[in-house]
């Protein structure tokens, strides 16, 4: 039996030569602003990259580019960034609320932009919910940019 041609007399592409331009080499290479900082965060977080070693090396080669622009996209519709968000808002609770706060409320729980603080006693709900609700909503947005918390909830614990 003969083997396949095209209709100009070439072998038809071997499944190598059909691969995504994703995992073919690239030499064309973009240096800085090509990629915003997160998604070049990601990629190099994804890969173990340097960051500086990257960009010392001439930059992302396109499909470098390509993918961090997925990871972007697939890590933010997993809520990632919020996750990471979370995590930064319980390792700089103290920061963000000062001593006397944290050493009455943590952060438990954090979902669709409600944080949730346990407090050690029912007088501290009272004075936070009260008192202190505004000026800690507004040093988190200072810290951690806005839109992570919109409000704030209570409870013993």
């Amino acid at each position: 039996m003969n083997s396949p041609r095209s209709s100009n007399g070439t072998p038809p592409p071997t499944p190598s030569d059909r691969a995504p331009a994703l995992i073919r080499p690239r030499s064309r290479r973009f240096k800085g602003d090509a990629l915003d900082g997160e998604a070049r965060s990601a990629l190099c977080t994804w890969f173990g990259w340097d960051p500086s070693e990257v960009e010392s090396s001439g930059g992302l080669t396109e499909s470098e580019l390509r993918l961090a622009g997925c990871m972007k996209t697939v890590l933010g519709e997993m809520g990632v960034e919020e996750r990471l968000k979370g995590k930064e808002l319980v390792d700089r609770w103290a920061e963000l609320v000062g001593g006397p706060i944290a050493a009455h409320a943590h952060p438990v729980g954090l979902q669709d932009g409600v944080l949730t603080l346990g407090c050690d006693h029912p007088a501290w709900i009272e004075e936070l919910s009260r008192f202190h609700r505004p000026a800690i909503l507004r040093n988190i947005a200072d810290g951690l940019g806005p839109g992570l918390v919109r409000d704030l909830r209570f409870r013993i614990g």
